[in-house]
Formats: C-alpha cells, sequence, structure tokens
C-alpha cells in the first residue's frame, strides 16, 4: 500500500477489557513499593522504554544535571523493573574529591522473605535497616564490590577516570553515589554515566508514580531535587490500534495492533471483539503475528473470525504471561460481502470486551467506487500568440487500485487554440554521446509510472496536437491506487485565446474530468481614443488615436515586428507617430508597408514593465469599395504572435483589433472595380489609384500570372478570405458566394465545388504563389482584357 494513503494509528483504551470490577486501591504508605534490587552503575545512557512523559531534568548551580532516562509503566501486585537516571558532569566543572549525592527511595527495600519468589539465594547480599530487618538487592546487578565499583562513563571527559566514581547502599531507602578521584577539572566532553534502579516490589492495588529524591550540598556538582522513575497501574486494559488502513471496494489488508500497558495484561481472560459494520465479513489471517516488542507468546493469540455471519473477530489469548510489556501486530483481511448494505466513506468497526458490551468504534479502512481525482498546481499566467510556454503539473490519482483499466487508453485534451509541444532534450544514448532532439510526448515523458501502473505515450489524434494520447498497462499483481503527474508540460495558444487553460481528461480508461493548468491573457489589448465618421472615396480622413497595452511584461517580443493592418480598401495617407508612453519597452524602425494598407515597427527591446504604446496623427484614404460600419484595425506580427502563421488553426485571428472610424457612407451597389496591370511593371492602378506591387506580373503560355496577393485586390478579396492549405498546397480565394480553390503544380481549380480543368497550372515562383489571372477572375465573376498594343491587363469587377 501506498504511504500517500496510509492512516495514522488511532489508539483506543479497551477499558474492562478484562471484564470485572476494577480494584480498590488502598494506600497504606508510600512502604507499600519496596525495592527488591536496588540499583546498578552501567556503560552506556539508558534509551527510553515504554516512556509516557517527557523526563524531567534536575540542575545543579554548577550545571551538573540528573534527569531519568527512562519512565516505564509497570504493573501492580509483584517485582516491576524502574527506570534510569542519568549523571551528566558538564565540560568546566571542577569535580571535588568526595562530591557525592545521596538517592533516597520513598520506599523501603523488600526483605529476603518477600524477594524469594523473584530471586535465588545466590544473588542474595544482606544488610541490616533501622529495624534490624535484614535486606536483600541483587548482586549480580549492582556489583558494590570490586576495582572501581563496576563504574565507568558513557563520555569522559579528558581528566576524568574510570573508577573515579562508587555507589553503596548506605540504608534500607538509601543509595550514596561519590566521586573518589583527585580534584579535577572536566575538559572535553562532558562526563556521563547512567545509573539503572533495580526492580521494585508493587503490592496489590497500588496505581501512582514512582519517585526518588537526590539529596546533595548546594556546592556539590550534583543537583537536588525529585524525578519520576516508573509509573504503577493497576490497570490490565490493552491499547488497541489499527494501522496499514487501505481504501478499496472489495478486499482490504488492516493491521490490528494490540498492546499491553503493562507486563502479563495478556492472559487467559483476555477476548477482543471487533466486529464489522453490515455488508463486510472477515476472510483469514494473513501472515504470522508480528512482535513488535517484548515476549509475550504471539502462538497463544487465538483468532476466530466467523461469528455474527463472519462480521465478528474475536480474538483471546492462552500463552504464558509475558515478563516484558508486549506488542502484537496481527495482519487479518476482511472483504465485501453485499455490496448493496455498503456505503461510500469510512469503515467503521466496533470494539468490545468478553461482556460484548460496545466499548468504543474506530475506522479499519475506507470503501470507494473506481474513479481518479485530478488536480494542478498553481496555474501560471501564460500569453496568448507564444509557444513553448510551461503550465501547471497535472497529477492523476486514482481513487481506489485498478480504477485505470489496463489495455485502455487515457487522452489530455487541450481546448481549441491550444496545442502540446515537444521538449527538446537531450537524450543519452551513452555516457559520451548525448541526442538532443524533440521529446514528443508533452513534458517529453514517453512513459509515466507509479504503483504498478505504466502510461505509455501513443501519440497524437488528428493533426493539431490537441490530444496526447496515453496506453494503460497494469501489473495485476500490484493494485495499489496509483498516482501519476504529469510534469514539465509546455504548449503553444493562438493569437486570439485568452481565459483558462483547461485539460480535459477522458478515454475508455476510466478517468474523466478537466483541470486548469494555465490563464492565458492577450498580449496587447487595444483601445482608441474615439472613432470620428468618415466617408468613402475620400482622401486624407482623419482616425483616431488608439494604444497597444501590454498584458504582461516581455508581452511584446523583442526584435519582433508589430503589425497594424487596415482592412481591404482603406489606406494610411501619411505614417502615424508611435511611441511608448509607459512602461520601458523601446520602439524603431515605424514605416508603410509599399501597398500603404499597413504600418509596421519593431520591438527594439523588450519590456520588464508591461508597457503602453501610444499611436497618433492617423489618417487614411477609403476607396468606393468599402462598407458602411467600423473600420476596424488589426495588430499582428511576430512581436504580438509567435504562432499567427499556425495553419493548424483556421480561427488563428488577429492578437489585438481596434476600431478608429466609422465609414457614415454605404458604397454604390453598382460600384465597379476597375484593375489595371502592365506586364512586366510593379505600377498598377484601381479605379484610376496609382498603386505598386512588389512583383510584377508575367506572361507564360498565353496566360497572365499574378502573385495571390494582388489577384485577391484586383477582384476585391479581403486579406481574411485568403486562404493557404500548407498540406495540400491548395489556395482558395472567397468572395460573397463564391469560392475558388487551386491547387499549386496543378490545372486543377474547384468553383463551388465544381471541378474545373484549366490548361495551365498554378506554380509557384520566388517564392510566391503565382495564379493565372483570367481563371481566378472568371470564377469569381470579373472579367479579363488584354491589350497587347499596351501590354495592360484590365479586371473588372461589379
Amino acid at each position: 500500500m501506498s504511504d500517500k494513503i496510509r492512516h495514522k494509528e488511532k489508539n483506543i483504551a479497551l477499558h474492562d477489557i478484562q471484564g470485572g470490577e476494577k480494584k480498590v486501591m488502598t494506600k497504606f504508605n508510600k512502604k507499600m513499593i519496596n525495592v527488591l534490587a536496588t540499583a546498578t552503575l552501567v556503560a552506556g545512557v539508558a534509551a527510553p522504554v515504554a516512556a509516557l512523559t517527557a523526563p524531567t531534568a534536575i540542575h545543579a548551580a554548577g550545571g551538573g544535571e540528573i534527569k531519568p532516562t527512562n519512565t516505564p509503566t509497570v504493573g501492580d501486585g509483584g517485582v516491576v523493573q524502574m527506570g534510569s537516571v542519568t549523571f551528566t558532569i558538564p565540560e568546566g566543572t571542577t569535580l571535588t574529591k568526595g562530591d557525592s549525592v545521596a538517592i533516597k527511595l520513598d520506599y523501603d527495600i523488600a526483605t529476603k522473605e518477600q524477594a524469594k519468589s523473584s530471586v535465588t539465594e545466590s544473588t542474595y547480599n544482606t544488610l541490616t535497616d533501622s529495624k534490624g530487618n535484614k535486606v536483600v538487592y541483587d548482586f549480580a546487578s549492582f556489583p558494590i564490590t570490586g576495582a572501581g565499583n563496576g563504574v565507568s562513563l558513557t563520555n569522559n571527559g579528558v581528566n576524568v577516570k574510570e573508577g573515579a566514581f562508587s555507589a553503596k547502599l548506605t540504608a534500607s531507602d538509601r543509595i550514596e553515589v561519590t566521586y573518589n578521584g583527585e580534584t579535577t577539572e572536566v575538559t572535553g566532553d562532558p562526563a556521563k554515566f547512567t545509573l539503572r534502579l533495580g526492580s521494585i516490589w508493587v503490592d496489590e492495588g497500588e496505581n501512582d508514580d514512582a519517585e526518588v529524591s537526590f539529596e546533595a550540598s548546594s556546592s556539590s556538582v550534583f543537583p537536588a531535587g525529585k524525578a519520576t522513575v516508573a509509573k504503577i497501574t493497576d490497570s490490565d486494559d490493552l491499547n488497541l490500534a489499527f494501522s496499514s488502513l487501505d481504501t478499496s471496494n472489495n478486499r482490504f489488508t488492516p493491521k490490528i495492533v494490540l498492546e499491553e500497558p503493562k507486563a502479563g495484561a495478556f492472559s487467559t481472560s483476555t477476548e477482543v471483539k471487533i466486529k464489522l459494520p453490515s455488508g463486510y465479513s472477515w476472510t483469514s489471517l494473513r501472515d504470522d503475528v508480528d512482535v513488535i516488542y517484548g515476549d509475550a507468546d504471539p502462538k497463544g493469540l487465538k483468532f476466530n473470525p466467523n461469528g455474527d455471519n463472519g462480521r465478528e473477530l474475536v480474538i483471546t489469548y492462552d500463552g504464558a504471561k509475558s515478563t516484558k510489556a508486549t506488542k502484537f501486530e496481527i495482519p487479518f483481511d476482511f472483504e465485501v460481502d453485499d455490496s448493496s448494505s455498503v456505503k461510500t466513506g469510512d469503515i467503521n468497526a466496533s470494539i468490545s470486551g468478553k461482556t460484548s458490551t460496545n466499548v468504543s468504534s474506530a475506522k479499519i479502512g475506507t470503501y470507494g467506487d473506481y474513479g481518479s481525482t485530478l488536480s494542478a498546481t498553481d496555474a501560471p499566467t501564460i500569453t496568448a500568440g507564444k509557444d513553448e510556454q510551461e503550465v501547471a503539473d497535472i497529477k492523476l490519482t486514482e481513487t481506489i487500485g485498478e480504477s485505470l483499466v489496463n489495455g485502455r487508453t487515457l487522452e489530455l485534451t487541450l481546448p481549441e487554440g491550444a496545442a502540446w509541444q515537444p521538449v527538446y532534450k537531450a537524450v543519452y544514448t551513452d555516457a559520451y554521446s548525448p541526442d538532443y532532439r524533440n521529446l514528443e510526448a508533452p513534458g517529453g515523458k514517453e512513459t509515466i509510472k507509479d504503483e504498478g501502473v505504466t502510461l505509455k505515450f501513443a501519440g497524437y489524434t488528428g493533426t493539431d496536437r490537441r490530444t496526447a494520447k496515453y496506453t494503460v498497462t497494469r501489473n495485476s499483481s500490484d493494485t495499489d491506487e496509483a498516482t501519476l503527474e504529469f510534469e514539465d508540460l509546455e504548449l503553444a495558444l493562438a493569437s486570439n485565446f485568452t481565459g483558462d487553460v483547461k485539460v480535459t481528461v477522458g478515454g475508455n480508461a476510466g478517468v474523466e474530468g478537466e483541470v486548469v493548468v494555465a490563464k492565458a491573457v492577450a498580449p496587447i489589448t487595444a483601445a482608441a481614443s474615439s472613432k470620428p465618421n468618415v466617408i468613402i472615396g475620400a482622401t486624407g480622413q482623419t482616425a483616431s488615436s488608439f494604444t497597444l497595452t501590454e498584458g504582461k511584461a516581455e508581452a511584446l517580443e523583442d526584435d519582433g515586428t508589430v503589425i497594424l493592418d487596415l482592412p481591404n480598401g482603406v489606406y494610411f495617407t501619411s505614417t502615424p507617430k508611435v511611441e511608448v508612453t509607459s512602461g520601458d519597452a523601446k520602439v524603431t524602425n515605424v514605416r508603410r508597408a509599399s501597398d500603404d494598407n499597413r504600418v509596421l515597427f519593431t520591438i527594439d527591446s523588450d519590456s520588464t514593465t508591461a508597457s503602453t504604446i501610444t499611436v497618433s496623427g492617423v489618417t487614411i484614404d477609403l476607396d468606393r469599395t468599402v462598407p458602411e460600419g467600423d473600420i476596424v484595425l488589426d495588430v499582428r506580427g511576430s512581436a504580438v504572435s509567435e504562432t499567427e502563421a499556425y495553419t493548424k488553426w483556421a480561427d488563428n485571428d488577429a492578437a489585438a483589433k481596434v476600431a478608429i472610424a466609422t465609414v457614415s457612407t454605404p458604397a454604390p451597389n453598382d460600384q465597379t472595380l476597375k484593375t489595371v496591370f502592365t506586364i512586366n511593371s510593379t505600377s498598377y492602378s484601381v479605379n484610376g489609384e496609382t498603386r505598386t506591387a512588389d512583383v510584377a506580373p508575367y506572361i507564360e503560355n498565353s496566360r497572365t500570372f499574378l502573385p495571390v496577393r494582388y489577384v485577391a485586390d484586383a477582384l476585391g478579396v479581403g486579406p481574411k478570405d485568403i486562404l493557404f492549405d500548407k498540406a495540400t498546397s491548395t489556395v482558395t480565394l472567397i468572395k460573397g458566394d463564391r469560392v475558388a480553390s487551386i491547387k499549386l503544380n496543378t490545372k486543377t481549380m474547384v468553383i463551388n465545388g465544381t471541378t474545373i480543368t484549366m490548361d495551365v497550372k498554378a506554380v509557384t515562383k520566388n517564392n510566391r504563389t503565382m495564379l493565372p489571372m483570367s481563371y481566378v477572375a472568371q470564377a469569381l465573376g470579373a472579367t479579363v482584357d488584354y491589350d497587347a498594343t499596351s501590354k495592360t491587363v484590365t479586371v473588372t469587377k461589379k
């Protein structure tokens, strides 16, 4: 099971698990707790064992410290082990011969008669207490005699020698620790040693903290005070927890954790009942019981999972009592046996003792339906018209294992106007030969894996790279829920795409949904200060000034060109003023195109602060073909869109538009458009107005050829109605209700779906698409006349 869906153990105290009434504690005095084996000085700091509270350190004025190393919980009615205390003599402290600390027990040491059931005669040494009673201690655990009294140091200060400390029993309730070495300063690391307190005898019904007192002179390096070294309890209640909780819709594999609060709590009267809700039943023990610590016998645990139609599991114990508190982990299975009775969500089991009284309940698993959740990291703000833009990572997490169906497909689809892009990376064929290439999968990851599930990139559907397809492969032996992450994703956006970029997840693998991976802003917005009226057929008319404002810093590309494109039939009569009025972008090389239909300028330096560019002094000419209504200027070019030329988006419109004037007079219905071309000359006229082309018409095979731009101009076809399909090398011109398509290097032309065979081919020459003028003009309802004397071609279109 993945760690990502594990639940922490939830401990439950099973009160009255043994049944019967609680013992009533009668506390005569502290003498009810007796020391059986007093104490031992041992090398090393004892690690805390079953400590219920953090040890509290006692500090001396000179910096010395004594603190409990561990505070075990122990039972009543027998011999139990107290915890340990650690002595620290800090670096820089002066140890004086004779420095000592008296450790006073709150309780008398046990008599030999009290201890005979727990220790053997060979381990006894005797001492007479103040009442003349002989008391015993465990000689093996407390070697008073011998070299150095058996004392060794955990961390030895440079000037403190082994054997410099001694300990002795001075009374039935007192131990004295003394420094016997020469007076010296502790240098280097602190001197540290541990005193492990011995076993104590606890009477029945005792339920209290066991404390010791430290008594020392104020000038001693040893501190004075009290410390708790054991917690005594008369309770046999077990602690119960469930671990390894998982989410499934069929089989569950929790671990039942049973823990003794003290040694001997497991007994023949132990009985724990765990009852599942309706619709579930216990199946079987999966593996051997794990003993986490302690010495109770795991073979003494008995399991009966058949109660109440398999819903109730009864755990009993018939092994020997432990001498050390024990913790078991018991792996068990349960499953759904009636899906109509179960509900999605937490599965809570009822917990009780042998009386079947419900004392508690706890979560033991989660029932979930097949499915997956989708999430994304914070969606960045990206810019329309740009490519290779990083977006948020996508995380797909199965609700339960096997939600993704093996062998089926998963699809990630972008909205119209967005496309996945390959990632340019170094692919190492060996240690010394990196192969730099585009990795086609989104994010450059051909496979994505987790928990036995592999998604393998299977390409894109269609030709627009919107939908990436993956094939699901699942390891049948690994049914844990998987989390699959799509990282380092990059995409391109159409010039006019704004708003949320949503990825829709689909396919037939069993996952559906959508997630926002970015927020797209326009590279620029355009706004005019006014919209003056203009009329057709007039020149030098004043249009509105307007502003171009970046959507964010660096939206206008360094060294790129901005194109201000007027609609067909409208021309700039002068070059307007272009200046940066806020921000720090730089503009240079403002110029008009040769056809006067466009103004261009260069972004000499991109911005660090979103900038505003003001275009003023705009004057225009309108020919008689311009219709009534707004004159809308398009903002295009490499500075505002890296993707404007992408043929995959048929509606990849201008990055911004702005109405700079309104035509207030309608064009006459009988308006005639008359265009005259001169062979081998770039000069031509439209209704008497002279214009200049960048390529001259020529005659070949008795046919006049012109670039598509000027064919369209002569026929009144606007730039938006000129389409080119690079994949099929086909030019399409639209005029009114007529559509003419010509495939390059063929004699085929299609007019409103009807195929016409020409006697010449449309060709490409000097990187220009050249069309036979007469065929295209006739297709779109124009007449063509050729004057051999003047070498002129006249195209007339109403």
